[in-house]
């Protein structure tokens, strides 16, 4: 079987899905063979009761809604591979129905918490004029931490006011940025050959000069929202999130932040008008002397 995962591994790849996609179906994969190998379960031999079992093994083992949501999309995945390549004849059915029917929405920064965390930090270090332009790029713009750490030096002009991102599909779509993201990346341009390795055309790099990796803009995210003394759970997409709820708050038209965030569906761009109404909502509430 473990041959078996390697070549989904690899078809996974080849079909240009982000590494974090492909950890994750891979790994929830891995689990189920697990659970078959404890049941002496052949991967041929599974139908619909297989997998309703399982389903019904990961709620006792405490699993939450969210992550077997997504174990039965990384399921369903690796049974369509396994009947391409003729591995199985049927397709049993992997069906979840989630009891939450309410969509949780991504928690936001305000624009006064985004400030607080960028001037939290400390420029007269070149660690510190990196991370300052890092988070003045992911606010700026909304691109994703994997978008971000395949940046080259090239794909900034700061003539033009634009950066120019690649997605895991690699399409490309340009990014305006402001002046504030401007002058970070400005400064940090001016020190970045100093730590970067020869070679190494990454737009952020490590302390090391090697390419920036996601654990570690993790880590530099964690560190400023602690410094700035943020109580809300800030992760890698908090930036992104707060940049598309922010300017549609400011007026954006829905198509210009789909477009920005790189949503190939205004569908998953929608969410964040929900988000902007229950802001406007709360101000009204608050303000209006007739609410």
């Amino acid at each position: 079987m473990k041959e078996i995962v390697n070549e989904y591994r690899e078809s996974l790849l080849q079909s240009h899905k982000s590494d974090n996609t492909v950890y994750a179906y891979v790994t929830d994969v891995n689990l189920y063979i697990k659970y078959l190998n404890s049941k002496d379960i052949y991967l041929d031999e599974t139908d619909n009761v297989t997998v309703k079992n399982y389903i019904e093994h990961l709620l006792e083992d405490g699993k939450s809604e969210r992550s077997i949501s997504r174990i039965v999309i990384s399921l369903r995945s690796f049974y369509n591979y396994l009947k391409d390549q003729k591995i199985i004849r049927d397709i049993p059915k992997i069906y979840y129905k989630s009891t939450d029917q309410s969509k949780k929405l991504p928690e936001i920064l305000t624009v006064e918490e985004v400030d607080k965390i960028i001037k939290i930090v400390d420029k007269d270090c070149n660690k510190g004029i990196r991370d300052n332009a890092l988070l003045e790029l992911m606010y700026a713009t909304g691109m994703k931490v994997s978008e971000i750490i395949k940046l080259s030096v090239e794909d900034v002009n700061l003539d033009l006011l634009y950066v120019r991102c690649h997605d895991n599909k690699n399409y490309e779509r340009l990014i305006p940025i402001g002046r504030s993201a401007e002058a970070a990346l400005k400064e940090y341009l001016s020190i970045r050959d100093m730590i970067a390795s020869a070679g190494v055309h990454n737009l952020f790099v490590n302390l090391n000069g090697n390419q920036l990796t996601r654990q570690g803009v993790w880590r530099i995210v964690k560190e400023y929202s602690h410094k700035a003394g943020i109580n809300k759970d800030v992760n890698l997409n908090t930036f992104r999130h707060s940049f598309a709820v922010h300017m549609l708050q400011n007026g954006a038209d829905i198509r210009s932040v789909q477009e920005m965030l790189g949503h190939s569906d205004i569908s998953t761009t929608q969410v964040y008008l929900g988000m902007n109404m229950n802001k406007m909502r709360d101000v009204y509430m608050k303000t209006h002397p007739r609410h």
